[in-house]
C-alpha cells in the first residue's frame, strides 16, 4: 500500500511538474512578463551608473567587508535573478595609490573564486573587461546546483560595483535573453 501511495505522488509530481514550474517563475517575476517595453532605465542615486530592469528594483542595505577587512555600506540593487551591488569603498589611501581599478577588480575575482570552489563550484571564465572607458573583470562560476553565476566588478570613485546575474548552465530561452540585456545595459555615468 505504501509503495503505491509513493508511486501515485510520484506521478502527479511528474504531471504537475511544469506548472509548478511556471508558479515558481512567476513568483520569482512576480507574475510579470517581461516585455522590451516593460523595462526601466534605472539611475543610481548617486549618479554613479544606469542599468536596465524589467521592474523597478528592490533595494537592500546591508554591509559587507572590503579586500582591507574594512567594514563598509553596501546596496544592492536587485529583481530576480539579476542585481547590481554598490559597495562604498573606503580604501586605504596607500592601497589606492599603489593599486589601479582594474587591480582591485582582478584582487575581488581571485577573492570570489576562491570562496566558491571552497564549496566546490568551478571557475568557468577570468577575464578583463571594459565598460565606457572603465576597466573592471568579468567572472563565471559553475555552482554544484548546475548554475552559473557571473559577476561584472568595476571600482569607480571609491565605490566597487557588482553586476551579478545567475541562470541555469547551457539555460535557453526569455530569462537568458533578459539576464544578457540586464548585463549589457550597465552604464558608468559618473566622470
Amino acid at each position: 500500500m505504501r509503495s503505491q501511495i509513493t508511486a501515485d505522488v510520484r506521478t502527479a509530481a511528474r504531471r504537475h511538474l511544469p506548472a509548478l514550474l511556471l508558479a515558481a517563475l512567476a513568483g520569482l517575476f512576480g507574475g510579470r512578463t517581461l516585455a522590451a517595453d516593460a523595462w526601466i532605465k534605472f539611475a543610481d542615486p548617486l549618479g554613479n551608473f544606469t542599468v536596465e530592469f524589467p521592474m523597478l528594483p528592490r533595494a537592500v542595505s546591508a554591509s559587507g567587508p572590503t579586500l582591507t577587512g574594512a567594514m563598509v555600506p553596501t546596496v544592492t540593487y536587485g529583481f530576480g535573478a539579476m542585481a547590481l551591488t554598490d559597495a562604498a569603498v573606503l580604501l586605504q589611501q596607500d592601497l589606492a595609490d599603489k593599486y589601479k581599478p582594474e587591480e582591485f577588480a582582478e584582487l575581488r575575482a581571485k577573492e570570489l573564486t576562491r570562496a566558491a570552489t571552497r564549496v566546490g563550484a568551478t571557475l568557468q571564465s577570468d577575464m578583463p573587461e571594459i565598460v565606457d572607458g572603465r576597466p573592471g573583470r568579468r567572472v563565471s562560476l559553475l555552482q554544484t546546483d548546475g548554475y552559473v553565476t557571473t559577476y561584472r566588478i568595476f571600482y569607480i570613485g571609491g565605490h566597487e560595483y557588482e553586476l551579478m546575474t545567475r541562470n541555469l548552465a547551457r539555460a535557453k530561452g526569455q530569462l537568458t535573453a533578459d539576464l544578457d540585456r540586464f548585463s549589457r545595459s550597465l552604464h558608468f555615468t559618473a566622470r
